[in-house]
């Protein structure tokens, strides 16, 4: 005999979520060759756009494409690039740019800081209020202010978000993208001295 539906709805677990995210992530790639850590990161930076909402306000929001920015290197070996080839979003395309500055950052939709991005904190900082998606790989990331950190545990890419960074920005992430997460880190606001 058959789980009641409610059981059944209520069954969706973290494990099965992440089997539907890694269906998400792997759109264009061939199961009959191994994939690539590079390969998988720059996927999740991809599917991270499906799961963020910017404010209707937002000049992100009324752009024709999605951008993806690498910070200072493209540390992608033209991955990400073949990733986006014909990829859409809500109907846009998803381009993939570098940029040096924080002040270039203005069109990107999600920026991302490889693991050794010098000043940090500063660049992080610069970009406090505005409506970019930061996502990095350096340990500090989320501590430093930024919002999805990618790691890797166990031969696996994982994530961890940084929601009052989210907020800050007037980003909306998808609760599905939070269960996914690892860790959801949330920094209680420093008390004034």
């Amino acid at each position: 005999m058959g789980l009641p539906l409610r059981k059944i709805r209520r069954a969706h677990s973290k494990a099965e979520l992440s089997a539907l995210l890694f269906l998400l992530i792997l759109p264009s790639f061939s199961f009959a060759r191994s994939v690539s850590e590079q390969e998988l990161k720059a996927a999740f930076l991809f599917n991270f756009l499906k799961f963020v909402t910017y404010p209707e306000k937002s000049p992100l929001k009324k752009n024709n494409s999605f951008v993806i920015c690498n910070f200072r290197e493209n540390t992608f070996e033209g991955h990400l690039k073949r990733l986006l080839k014909d990829q859409r979003i809500g109907g846009k395309h998803v381009l993939e740019k570098t940029i040096g500055t924080p002040e270039s950052a203005n069109s990107c939709h999600l920026l991302f800081f490889p693991k050794k991005t010098m000043n940090l904190p500063f660049v992080i900082n610069d970009l406090t209020h505005r409506e970019s998606l930061t996502v990095g790989e350096s340990d500090e990331f989320l501590k430093e202010g930024g919002m999805i950190q990618l790691f890797i545990q166990n031969k696996r890419v994982r994530f961890s978000i940084n929601t009052q960074a989210i907020q800050q920005a007037h980003l909306s992430i998808s609760s599905n993208l939070l269960r996914l997460a690892d860790r959801v880190y949330s920094p209680e606001k420093k008390q004034p001295q």
